[in-house]
Formats: structure tokens, sequence, C-alpha cells
């Protein structure tokens, strides 16, 4: 009887050692697939919430100095604060055309230096909207933290949006050589320092004949 009992509990055993290892695997993978969908979901929630400050800024930016503004109706998601908190000089914009002085390419760029490493960078340009992607003329290193961002608008409507006059005279009317009044231009940017830490801020400059 004993024999018997014995055979009976190794057989046992080696047949609930593989169900216990199969068990183990199932569930571990389970864990793993819970654990990969709830980072999708931050991932995606922190993404949505940066959509949805960067249309707020498209949609208040042609506003004036003064009227609603972001906080007013997404303080929840990005908090506004001064310029001179964020930004380490007066973002530079000008245009960025191939041939000196000609606003016939309609591009322009916006340089942007920040007093702290963030992530991203997305501007409005008189309430158009333009990721800062760049690092001077080249691609920046996407979600690398770095205090330097620029990018470029194409169109940017420099003549019927920018409202640039151009002063060339009927030979060169693409032609702007800065003797017309240089336009001020609302920059809004959303700063996301990462880790769903999202500011808004607020400055206006002069638009530049010339980039770099």
């Amino acid at each position: 009887m004993s024999t018997t009992g014995g055979r009976s509990a190794a057989i046992f055993d080696s047949v609930s050692a593989p169900i216990g290892l199969f068990r183990t695997g199932v569930i571990g993978q389970a864990r793993q697939r819970q654990r990969r969908r709830r980072r999708r979901l931050a991932a995606a929630a922190i993404l949505t919430a940066a959509i949805v400050v960067a249309a707020n800024l498209a949609a208040t930016g042609a506003r004036r100095p003064g009227g609603p503004t972001v906080t007013s109706t997404l303080g929840r998601v990005a908090a506004f604060v001064p310029a001179t908190r964020v930004l380490s000089q007066t973002p530079y914009l000008g245009v960025n055309c191939p041939v000196a002085n000609s606003i016939a390419c309609d591009r322009v760029g916006l340089a942007v230096n920040l007093r702290r490493p963030a992530v991203a960078v997305t501007a409005t340009v008189a309430g158009w909207i333009l990721p800062l992607t760049k690092r001077g003329d080249l691609p920046a290193v996407r979600g690398r933290p770095r205090t330097e961002f620029d990018g470029f608008l194409h169109p940017a409507g420099i003549a019927h949006h920018l409202h640039v006059i151009p002063d060339g005279g009927p030979s060169s009317p693409n032609s702007w050589y800065g003797n017309t009044p240089q336009p001020q231009i609302d920059i809004r940017l959303l700063i996301n320092y990462g880790q769903g830490n999202l500011v808004t801020t607020q400055t206006t400059v002069d638009l530049s004949t010339g980039w770099g």
C-alpha cells in the first residue's frame, strides 16, 4: 500500500508541477499586458491634454491682451505663468526666405529659449499653431529635455495675416527692408516639462526682416 501511495503522490507531483508553472506563466503574462495597457492609457491621456490645450491656444491666440485666456477654461490642465518666469530671453520671430529681404516664400522662424529644460513646446503665432520641433535648423531628438526650441511656419501669411507691408516699390513687390512698421505678433506657448507638468505663457514680439 505504501508503495502504491508513493507512486500516486509522485504522479500527482509530476502532473501538478507543469500545471503550476503554466498558471504562473499565464498570470505573469496577463499582469504584463495590464501594465502595458496602463502605460498606454497614461501616455494617451497626456497627449490628449496637450492637444486640447494646443487647440485652445489656437482658438484664443488672436485675441488681444487682456481678453479671455487659456487659463480661464483650462487652468486645471495647464497653469498660466508670466513669460519672464519661463523664458530666458524674448523669443525671436523673423522672415526665413532664401533670398534676403524677400517675403515671397511666406515662411517665418520662431526661436524660444527657456529658463529650464522641457521636453516639448508648441507655439501659436498670431493664432496659427506651430510645434517647435527644431533645434536651430536641424530636427531635435524627440522627448529629450532641452532649453532651445525652434520652428518654422509655412505658409505664414506674412502679408495678409501678419500684416507686413512690402517696401521694395513696384520693381520689387515682395521685398521688405524694414522701412515700414514691424508688426507686433502675439506669441502663445504651451510648455511640456514632462510627467504631466504643463504650463502656458504669452508674450508679444516684433517680426524681424530676417532669420539668424
